[in-house]
């Protein structure tokens, strides 16, 4: 068995010398100064290549919504990219930023980061050059709000699959044939002007 091999729906995952998931392995030192994680999981450390990426290590930093740190428009500023330059700076193995706004309907909250269009670029690529001169890879979560957009922020129709609302939320405009292939092309475009 892997390392992150286990079944993730049972939030359990089994370890190779059949101890407890969750407490340190027979030897561990403990957590803090003199032990922390990486004692107890020294493949943490360890570089590891995954796709075409090396990764000096394999902590990776979640996806996290900064809500309220990009520009009411969803461009990246200073103040965003000096969140993430910071969390670069703490000897991560990758980044990976957040949910970036593909098509402006699914948008789910104020400010949030978009690349759903070409002006995006320069600040995106700011952000980018601006994790990478700490070393980690940057890599950007492409995102749609789907039935949770709000409407109200987008000042167009949230849309979705279906017209089944998501709680606290106003019934989304169903996705006919043609917005679906609208969306396929949004989330290209997203990833192109990511590159």
């Amino acid at each position: 068995m892997g390392e992150f091999d286990g079944d993730p729906r049972a939030g359990r995952v089994p370890r190779p010398d059949g101890g407890a998931p969750g407490a340190a392995p027979p030897g561990a030192r403990p957590a803090g100064p003199a032990g922390g994680p990486t004692a107890a999981y020294p493949a943490l450390r360890r570089p590891i290549t995954v796709g075409g990426l090396r990764l000096a290590n394999r902590l990776v930093m979640s996806p996290l919504t900064t809500y309220g740190l990009a520009d009411p428009d969803g461009a990246s500023n200073a103040r965003h990219r000096a969140f993430y330059e910071r969390r670069a700076a703490s000897g991560l193995g990758m980044v990976r930023v957040e949910s970036a706004l593909v098509h402006v309907s699914g948008t789910c909250w104020p400010h949030h980061l978009a690349v759903h269009h070409d002006r995006f670029v320069p600040g995106l690529a700011a952000l980018a050059r601006a994790i990478k001169r700490h070393g980690p890879p940057a890599i950007l979560q492409l995102h749609h709000g789907g039935r949770v957009a709000v409407p109200a922020l987008s000042g167009v129709p949230a849309l979705a699959p279906s017209p089944l609302p998501a709680p606290g939320r106003p019934v989304p405009t169903e996705m006919t044939h043609e917005d679906v292939d609208t969306m396929v092309e949004a989330f290209a475009g997203g990833a192109r002007r990511a590159r």
